[in-house]
């Protein structure tokens, strides 16, 4: 049985495991440098100081387009936004908390509202020294695991008898629910990304392994980054190294350059970063 299961599980490998280092980029390699991060709203604090630091990695990391998950646009009296103009003088926002910053002029924006939920999508359209990129920014829905077992820990913790196969019921529920309503909202995003007049890429928090349904719908027709030109081990979860949860996807007609994360503290996911030659 476990010959059997490793078996099953072989197509799948190569989308979190690739021999080779994944260590990033030289500066010497030409190319357009996309970074993708849940920040995680900045650890909620307001002094500012964790959105200093991203920022400064990511002038060290020489990123050119950054798309942010769980952004905060103030920290106490400090506007994110206009701080990190200074670096990217172009910025698309989303509805609720997304955000696309650019070294590039962005041409035009819009916001995929997903139903009776806190997440959303968007693209913004990038005028790269003559050439348009349309660049998908998307965090689906959560797992719900988390909540219902912090639920069920309040309740413990309160007296009340939480029985095992209740919890169980309880995650499993969650798990269903919320895995049906990512499903709809990768339908939602995958449809703009084929309807796209100019090359895509496809970035953000899918909440979802590379074997679901999610990642094979966001993927469709585009290039897994790692897959093209990443190595090693990819977890992108902090909570649990085993989960890559978080990708750049780009257009078939773009040549990869590299792909790598980078093991920061601030949020509870970390940052992936890949390198095109665009």
């Amino acid at each position: 049985m476990p010959f059997i299961a490793v078996l099953c599980c072989l197509g799948y490998i190569g989308t979190f495991f690739r021999l080779g280092s994944g260590a990033p980029d030289t500066i010497d390699k030409l190319g357009l440098k996309i970074c993708t991060y849940n920040v995680g709203g900045f650890g909620k604090e307001a002094s500012n100081y964790i959105s200093q630091d991203i920022l400064s990695e990511l002038k060290n990391q020489h990123a050119d387009i950054v798309c942010f998950q769980e952004y905060r646009e103030h920290s106490g009296d400090i506007n994110n936004t206009e701080r990190y103009k200074e670096e990217f003088p172009y910025a698309a926002m989303g509805n609720k908390d997304m955000i696309i910053f650019s070294r590039f002029p962005i041409t035009g924006s819009k916001n995929i509202q997903f139903e009776e939920t806190n997440n959303s999508s968007m693209y913004a359209d990038i005028n790269v020294n003559g050439k348009m990129l349309r660049v998908f920014n998307v965090h689906m829905q959560t797992t719900g695991v988390n909540r219902t077992l912090y639920k069920a820990g309040k309740a413990s913790a309160q007296g009340q008898k939480v029985e095992s196969s209740k919890v169980l019921k309880a995650i499993y529920g969650n798990y269903m629910l919320d895995l049906m309503i990512r499903a709809g909202q990768a339908n939602q995003v995958a449809t703009e990304v084929r309807q796209s007049e100019y090359p895509v890429v496809l970035c953000g928090d899918f909440n979802d392994v590379p074997y679901s349904y999610v990642y094979n719908t966001l993927k469709g027709d585009l290039k897994d980054g790692f897959c093209d030109k990443g190595g090693g081990w990819m977890w992108t979860f902090r909570g649990k190294k085993a989960f890559r949860i978080d990708y750049i996807f780009y257009d078939k007609s773009i040549p990869g350059v590299s792909y790598y994360k980078k093991e920061l503290t601030y949020s509870d996911h970390i940052p992936v970063f890949s390198k095109i030659d665009f």
